[in-house]
Protein backbone atom coordinates (compact mmCIF):
# COMPACT_ATOMS: atom_id res chain seq x y z
CA UNK A 1 0.00 0.00 0.00
CA UNK A 2 1.53 3.31 -1.10
CA UNK A 3 0.44 5.19 2.02
CA UNK A 4 2.09 2.64 4.29
CA UNK A 5 5.31 2.78 2.30
CA UNK A 6 5.39 6.58 2.53
CA UNK A 7 4.65 6.37 6.22
CA UNK A 8 7.43 3.90 6.96
CA UNK A 9 9.92 6.03 5.07
CA UNK A 10 8.82 9.14 6.95
CA UNK A 11 9.22 7.44 10.32
CA UNK A 12 12.83 6.42 9.74
CA UNK A 13 15.08 8.78 11.66
CA UNK A 14 12.10 10.53 13.28
CA UNK A 15 11.04 10.71 16.92
CA UNK A 16 9.26 7.37 16.48
CA UNK A 17 12.10 5.27 17.86
CA UNK A 18 12.57 7.49 20.89
CA UNK A 19 8.91 7.21 21.88
CA UNK A 20 8.57 3.53 20.94
CA UNK A 21 11.93 1.83 21.66
CA UNK A 22 12.71 -0.96 19.24
CA UNK A 23 12.37 -4.54 20.43
CA UNK A 24 15.47 -6.75 20.12
CA UNK A 25 14.31 -8.57 16.99
CA UNK A 26 12.13 -6.22 14.98
CA UNK A 27 10.97 -2.62 14.86
CA UNK A 28 7.62 -1.60 16.26
CA UNK A 29 6.45 -0.09 13.00
CA UNK A 30 6.86 -3.46 11.25
CA UNK A 31 5.57 -5.64 14.08
CA UNK A 32 2.98 -3.39 15.64
CA UNK A 33 1.94 -0.10 14.09
CA UNK A 34 1.75 -0.87 10.39
CA UNK A 35 -0.29 -4.09 10.79
CA UNK A 36 -2.84 -2.21 12.89
CA UNK A 37 -2.98 0.61 10.38
CA UNK A 38 -3.30 -1.79 7.45
CA UNK A 39 -6.18 -3.56 9.18
CA UNK A 40 -8.03 -0.30 9.86
CA UNK A 41 -7.29 1.03 6.38
CA UNK A 42 -8.84 -2.11 4.90
CA UNK A 43 -11.87 -1.79 7.18
CA UNK A 44 -12.25 1.84 6.09
CA UNK A 45 -12.35 0.75 2.45
CA UNK A 46 -15.07 -1.79 3.25
CA UNK A 47 -16.99 0.75 5.35
CA UNK A 48 -16.83 3.44 2.68
CA UNK A 49 -18.00 1.07 0.00
CA UNK A 50 -20.83 -0.42 2.04
CA UNK A 51 -22.58 2.71 3.24
CA UNK A 52 -23.91 5.60 1.21
CA UNK A 53 -24.13 8.27 3.91
CA UNK A 54 -20.35 8.84 3.89
CA UNK A 55 -20.08 8.80 7.68
CA UNK A 56 -16.67 8.40 9.34
CA UNK A 57 -15.41 4.99 10.41
CA UNK A 58 -15.70 4.82 14.22
CA UNK A 59 -13.00 2.64 15.81
CA UNK A 60 -13.09 1.54 19.45
CA UNK A 61 -9.67 0.87 20.98
CA UNK A 62 -9.89 -1.15 24.19
CA UNK A 63 -6.67 -1.37 26.15
CA UNK A 64 -5.61 -1.47 29.81
CA UNK A 65 -4.00 1.53 31.44
CA UNK A 66 -0.36 2.04 30.59
CA UNK A 67 -0.09 -0.29 27.60
CA UNK A 68 0.38 2.49 25.06
CA UNK A 69 -3.06 3.13 23.60
CA UNK A 70 -2.68 6.91 23.64
CA UNK A 71 0.64 6.75 21.81
CA UNK A 72 -0.85 4.26 19.36
CA UNK A 73 -3.72 6.59 18.49
CA UNK A 74 -1.30 9.48 17.93
CA UNK A 75 0.70 7.45 15.44
CA UNK A 76 -2.36 6.00 13.74
CA UNK A 77 -3.52 9.55 13.25
CA UNK A 78 -0.21 10.35 11.57
CA UNK A 79 -0.49 7.23 9.42
CA UNK A 80 -3.94 8.17 8.13
CA UNK A 81 -2.77 11.70 7.40
CA UNK A 82 0.21 10.29 5.46
CA UNK A 83 -2.35 8.39 3.39
CA UNK A 84 -4.31 11.55 2.65
CA UNK A 85 -7.10 10.90 5.15
CA UNK A 86 -8.41 12.86 8.13
CA UNK A 87 -8.46 11.17 11.54
CA UNK A 88 -9.91 12.46 14.83
CA UNK A 89 -8.87 11.04 18.21
CA UNK A 90 -10.97 10.83 21.37
CA UNK A 91 -10.50 9.33 24.83
CA UNK A 92 -13.05 7.93 27.26
CA UNK A 93 -11.11 9.80 29.95
CA UNK A 94 -12.25 13.13 28.54
CA UNK A 95 -15.86 12.23 29.27
CA UNK A 96 -15.58 11.77 33.01
CA UNK A 97 -18.26 13.49 35.05
CA UNK A 98 -17.59 17.02 36.21
CA UNK A 99 -16.08 17.26 39.68
CA UNK A 100 -19.44 18.31 41.07
CA UNK A 101 -21.23 15.34 39.54
CA UNK A 102 -18.49 12.93 40.60
CA UNK A 103 -18.79 14.17 44.17
CA UNK A 104 -22.55 13.61 43.98
CA UNK A 105 -21.99 10.06 42.70
CA UNK A 106 -19.59 9.34 45.56
CA UNK A 107 -22.11 10.64 48.11
CA UNK A 108 -24.90 8.57 46.55
CA UNK A 109 -22.80 5.40 47.13
CA UNK A 110 -20.69 6.32 50.18
CA UNK A 111 -19.65 2.74 51.00
CA UNK A 112 -18.66 1.80 47.45
CA UNK A 113 -14.89 2.23 46.98
CA UNK A 114 -15.21 1.83 43.21
CA UNK A 115 -17.36 4.97 42.88
CA UNK A 116 -15.48 7.34 45.15
CA UNK A 117 -13.19 8.41 42.33
CA UNK A 118 -13.38 8.63 38.56
CA UNK A 119 -12.68 5.60 36.39
CA UNK A 120 -15.32 2.89 36.63
CA UNK A 121 -18.66 2.54 34.89
CA UNK A 122 -20.95 5.22 36.26
CA UNK A 123 -18.30 7.94 36.32
CA UNK A 124 -18.74 8.98 32.67
CA UNK A 125 -21.10 11.56 31.17
CA UNK A 126 -22.90 9.21 28.82
CA UNK A 127 -25.23 11.88 27.45
CA UNK A 128 -22.25 14.01 26.46
CA UNK A 129 -20.62 11.00 24.81
CA UNK A 130 -23.74 10.26 22.78
CA UNK A 131 -24.18 13.88 21.73
CA UNK A 132 -20.53 14.22 20.74
CA UNK A 133 -20.56 10.98 18.76
CA UNK A 134 -23.72 12.06 16.97
CA UNK A 135 -22.10 15.37 16.17
CA UNK A 136 -18.99 13.69 14.75
CA UNK A 137 -21.15 11.30 12.73
CA UNK A 138 -22.73 14.31 11.06
CA UNK A 139 -19.41 15.50 9.62
CA UNK A 140 -18.61 14.67 6.02
CA UNK A 141 -15.80 12.37 4.96
CA UNK A 142 -13.16 13.31 2.43
CA UNK A 143 -15.10 11.50 -0.30
CA UNK A 144 -18.27 13.45 0.38
CA UNK A 145 -16.74 16.78 1.37
CA UNK A 146 -18.04 19.58 -0.79
CA UNK A 147 -20.33 17.31 -2.77
CA UNK A 148 -23.38 17.08 -0.54
CA UNK A 149 -25.72 19.32 1.35
CA UNK A 150 -24.33 21.67 3.96
CA UNK A 151 -24.91 20.84 7.59
CA UNK A 152 -24.91 23.37 10.41
CA UNK A 153 -22.13 23.54 12.94
CA UNK A 154 -22.36 21.20 15.92
CA UNK A 155 -21.66 22.92 19.22
CA UNK A 156 -20.10 19.83 20.79
CA UNK A 157 -23.10 19.29 23.05
CA UNK A 158 -25.34 17.88 20.35
CA UNK A 159 -27.04 21.19 19.55
CA UNK A 160 -26.79 22.52 16.01
CA UNK A 161 -26.25 26.21 15.37
CA UNK A 162 -27.32 27.80 12.10
CA UNK A 163 -24.88 30.43 10.89
CA UNK A 164 -23.17 31.59 7.71
CA UNK A 165 -19.82 30.43 9.13
CA UNK A 166 -21.25 26.97 9.72
CA UNK A 167 -22.17 26.64 6.07
CA UNK A 168 -18.56 27.05 5.01
CA UNK A 169 -16.87 25.02 7.76
CA UNK A 170 -18.50 22.18 9.67
CA UNK A 171 -16.94 21.47 13.04
CA UNK A 172 -17.50 19.49 16.21
CA UNK A 173 -16.18 20.09 19.70
CA UNK A 174 -14.74 17.23 21.76
CA UNK A 175 -14.48 17.88 25.52
CA UNK A 176 -11.25 17.77 27.47
CA UNK A 177 -10.68 16.70 31.06
CA UNK A 178 -8.14 18.14 33.51
CA UNK A 179 -6.96 15.31 35.78
CA UNK A 180 -4.92 17.66 37.97
CA UNK A 181 -7.86 19.87 39.03
CA UNK A 182 -9.16 19.72 42.61
CA UNK A 183 -6.00 18.18 43.97
CA UNK A 184 -5.97 15.37 41.44
CA UNK A 185 -9.66 14.49 41.67
CA UNK A 186 -10.11 16.14 38.27
CA UNK A 187 -12.74 18.19 36.47
CA UNK A 188 -13.93 18.81 32.93
CA UNK A 189 -12.35 21.79 31.20
CA UNK A 190 -15.08 24.42 31.46
CA UNK A 191 -14.18 26.76 28.59
CA UNK A 192 -15.36 25.24 25.34
CA UNK A 193 -12.78 27.39 23.60
CA UNK A 194 -10.24 25.01 25.17
CA UNK A 195 -11.96 21.85 23.93
CA UNK A 196 -10.67 20.03 20.85
CA UNK A 197 -12.10 21.29 17.57
CA UNK A 198 -12.65 18.68 14.87
CA UNK A 199 -13.23 19.99 11.35
CA UNK A 200 -14.72 18.35 8.29
CA UNK A 201 -13.76 16.25 6.50
CA UNK A 202 -13.35 13.36 8.98
CA UNK A 203 -12.70 9.88 7.63
CA UNK A 204 -11.85 8.01 10.82
CA UNK A 205 -12.62 8.55 14.51
CA UNK A 206 -10.40 6.68 16.99
CA UNK A 207 -11.95 6.38 20.46
CA UNK A 208 -9.74 4.81 23.13
CA UNK A 209 -10.56 3.68 26.65
CA UNK A 210 -9.50 1.14 29.24
CA UNK A 211 -12.98 -0.42 29.63
CA UNK A 212 -14.39 -0.03 26.12
CA UNK A 213 -16.15 -3.20 25.02
CA UNK A 214 -16.72 -4.58 28.52
CA UNK A 215 -19.95 -6.54 28.92
CA UNK A 216 -21.79 -6.66 32.25
CA UNK A 217 -21.94 -10.10 33.79
CA UNK A 218 -25.14 -11.68 35.11
CA UNK A 219 -26.26 -9.54 38.03
CA UNK A 220 -26.61 -12.59 40.30
CA UNK A 221 -22.95 -13.39 39.62
CA UNK A 222 -21.94 -9.79 40.30
CA UNK A 223 -23.85 -9.83 43.58
CA UNK A 224 -22.14 -13.08 44.58
CA UNK A 225 -18.69 -11.68 43.82
CA UNK A 226 -19.45 -8.53 45.82
CA UNK A 227 -20.73 -10.55 48.76
CA UNK A 228 -17.74 -12.90 48.71
CA UNK A 229 -15.45 -9.83 48.68
CA UNK A 230 -12.42 -11.60 47.21
CA UNK A 231 -12.15 -13.16 43.76
CA UNK A 232 -9.52 -15.83 43.94
CA UNK A 233 -6.42 -16.30 41.84
CA UNK A 234 -7.08 -17.41 38.27
CA UNK A 235 -3.62 -17.69 36.75
CA UNK A 236 -2.09 -16.72 34.48
CA UNK A 237 -4.34 -13.75 33.69
CA UNK A 238 -5.15 -13.01 37.33
CA UNK A 239 -2.20 -14.19 39.45
CA UNK A 240 -3.39 -12.23 42.49
CA UNK A 241 -6.74 -12.22 44.36
CA UNK A 242 -8.99 -9.21 43.67
CA UNK A 243 -11.16 -7.35 46.19
CA UNK A 244 -14.56 -7.16 44.49
CA UNK A 245 -16.22 -4.87 47.03
CA UNK A 246 -18.63 -2.52 45.26
CA UNK A 247 -18.71 -4.34 41.95
CA UNK A 248 -22.41 -5.22 42.13
CA UNK A 249 -23.46 -1.59 41.68
CA UNK A 250 -20.81 -0.92 39.03
CA UNK A 251 -22.09 -3.91 37.05
CA UNK A 252 -25.60 -2.43 37.15
CA UNK A 253 -24.26 0.87 35.81
CA UNK A 254 -22.32 -0.93 33.07
CA UNK A 255 -25.51 -2.73 32.06
CA UNK A 256 -27.34 0.54 31.42
CA UNK A 257 -28.22 1.73 27.91
CA UNK A 258 -25.46 4.36 27.82
CA UNK A 259 -22.47 2.01 27.60
CA UNK A 260 -24.34 -0.40 25.36
CA UNK A 261 -25.21 2.47 23.04
CA UNK A 262 -21.60 3.67 23.00
CA UNK A 263 -20.28 0.23 22.06
CA UNK A 264 -22.76 0.01 19.20
CA UNK A 265 -21.39 3.20 17.71
CA UNK A 266 -18.19 1.49 16.67
CA UNK A 267 -17.75 0.00 13.21
CA UNK A 268 -14.40 -1.60 13.97
CA UNK A 269 -12.36 -2.53 17.07
CA UNK A 270 -8.77 -2.89 18.23
CA UNK A 271 -8.39 -4.90 21.45
CA UNK A 272 -5.16 -5.06 23.42
CA UNK A 273 -4.97 -8.29 25.42
CA UNK A 274 -2.88 -9.09 28.48
CA UNK A 275 -1.49 -12.38 29.72
CA UNK A 276 -1.02 -11.03 33.26
CA UNK A 277 -3.20 -8.20 34.60
CA UNK A 278 -0.71 -7.43 37.37
CA UNK A 279 1.38 -5.84 34.61
CA UNK A 280 -0.94 -2.81 34.86
CA UNK A 281 0.57 -2.06 38.28
CA UNK A 282 4.07 -2.14 36.85
CA UNK A 283 3.22 0.10 33.90
CA UNK A 284 1.50 2.64 36.14
CA UNK A 285 4.42 2.64 38.58
CA UNK A 286 6.85 3.22 35.70
CA UNK A 287 4.69 6.08 34.41
CA UNK A 288 4.58 7.75 37.82
CA UNK A 289 8.34 7.57 38.15
CA UNK A 290 8.84 8.93 34.63
CA UNK A 291 6.44 11.82 35.30
CA UNK A 292 7.98 12.56 38.71
CA UNK A 293 4.59 12.61 40.43
CA UNK A 294 6.02 11.16 43.62
CA UNK A 295 3.46 8.41 44.27
CA UNK A 296 4.84 5.51 46.26
CA UNK A 297 4.46 1.94 45.03
CA UNK A 298 1.73 1.41 47.62
CA UNK A 299 -0.16 4.49 46.43
CA UNK A 300 0.09 3.28 42.84
CA UNK A 301 -1.21 -0.13 43.86
CA UNK A 302 -4.13 1.49 45.69
CA UNK A 303 -4.94 3.61 42.63
CA UNK A 304 -4.92 0.67 40.21
CA UNK A 305 -6.81 -1.60 42.62
CA UNK A 306 -10.05 0.32 42.08
CA UNK A 307 -10.09 -0.86 38.45
CA UNK A 308 -9.25 -4.49 39.13
CA UNK A 309 -12.80 -5.72 39.91
CA UNK A 310 -13.96 -4.70 36.43
CA UNK A 311 -10.93 -6.37 34.85
CA UNK A 312 -11.55 -9.50 36.91
CA UNK A 313 -15.21 -9.73 35.92
CA UNK A 314 -15.10 -8.65 32.28
CA UNK A 315 -11.73 -9.29 30.63
CA UNK A 316 -11.98 -13.04 30.12
CA UNK A 317 -15.35 -12.72 28.40
CA UNK A 318 -14.05 -10.00 26.07
CA UNK A 319 -10.96 -12.03 25.22
CA UNK A 320 -13.10 -15.10 24.49
CA UNK A 321 -15.95 -13.46 22.56
CA UNK A 322 -14.63 -10.07 21.47
CA UNK A 323 -15.89 -6.70 22.66
CA UNK A 324 -19.54 -5.83 23.19
CA UNK A 325 -20.61 -4.64 19.74
CA UNK A 326 -23.34 -4.38 17.14
CA UNK A 327 -24.59 -7.58 15.56
CA UNK A 328 -23.35 -6.51 12.14
CA UNK A 329 -19.78 -5.89 13.35
CA UNK A 330 -18.16 -9.16 12.34
CA UNK A 331 -15.00 -10.90 13.63
CA UNK A 332 -13.17 -9.42 10.64
CA UNK A 333 -13.89 -5.98 12.09
CA UNK A 334 -12.10 -6.86 15.37
CA UNK A 335 -8.31 -6.87 15.65
CA UNK A 336 -7.30 -8.63 18.89
CA UNK A 337 -3.73 -9.23 20.01
CA UNK A 338 -1.83 -9.78 23.26
CA UNK A 339 1.03 -7.60 24.48
CA UNK A 340 3.74 -8.60 26.92
CA UNK A 341 5.52 -6.65 29.64
CA UNK A 342 7.46 -4.73 26.97
CA UNK A 343 4.14 -3.60 25.39
CA UNK A 344 5.02 -5.53 22.21
CA UNK A 345 2.79 -8.22 20.70
CA UNK A 346 3.72 -11.64 22.05
CA UNK A 347 2.92 -13.19 18.66
CA UNK A 348 2.09 -11.94 15.16
CA UNK A 349 -1.02 -9.80 15.17
CA UNK A 350 -4.15 -11.64 14.04
CA UNK A 351 -7.91 -11.20 14.01
CA UNK A 352 -10.29 -11.94 16.83
CA UNK A 353 -12.58 -14.96 16.83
Amino acid sequence: MLGVYILKQSLIGSSFSSRWPLSPSTSREDEYMVPIFEHLRARLDVHSGAQKSKKPLFVGISAPQGCGKTTLTEYLQEMFEEDGLSCAVMSLDDFYLTNQDQEALAKAFPTNPMLQYRGNAGSHDLSLIEETMECLASLSTSAAFGAGSDRPECSGHGRFESSMEALSEKTALVPRYNKTAFGGRGDRVKRKEDWTTVKSPVDVVLFEGWMLGFRPIAQADADALDTAKMAQVNAPLFPSPVDMTGFSQVNKLLAGPGYRGLHRRFDSWVVFGLNNVDQVFEWRRDAEKAQGNGLTDEQVRDFVARFMPSYRACLEDMYAHGPDRRDNVSPEDVLHFTVGADRCPVEPIGRDR
